[in-house]
């Protein structure tokens, strides 16, 4: 492996299209901006996953994402999908009105930060 710019992480297709990974899901297939199908991983070490096959469908908007929820296209959708406002209201009052519809919420495990080099030159 050799070292690769920075600059160059998002244009090498090894890197932005093939990512390496060990996790319980790989990708199968990816249709830039539409969709991409991710499959159990037959390599991953730990408990194989219930789920063998996930596709994540990406909408251009929240509406049209909204939309396909509530025609039953898709099984979940994100906060950061929803993003706020008229969104969530459409998707609470379609759940007054009976459709089955959970919300969960939960902590993100993911850990937001801002590094500095405190090293006097």
């Amino acid at each position: 492996m050799a070292d690769v710019a920075p600059k160059d992480f998002s244009t090498l297709t090894e890197i932005s299209e093939k990512p390496m990974g060990v996790g319980p899901f790989m990708i199968e297939s990816w249709e830039k901006g539409q969709k991409m199908t991710l499959v159990a991983n037959p390599n991953f070490a730990g408990t194989a996953p219930k789920v063998k096959k996930i596709i994540v469908q990406f909408y251009a908007d929240a509406p049209g994402a909204l939309a396909a929820f509530l025609n039953d296209e898709n099984d979940v959708l994100g906060k950061e999908t929803l993003g706020g406002g008229a969104e969530i209201e459409n998707l609470l009052k379609a759940k007054a009105e009976g459709k089955a519809i959970e919300v969960a919420v939960g902590s993100n495990p993911t850990w937001e930060h801002i590094d500095f080099n405190l090293n006097v030159r």
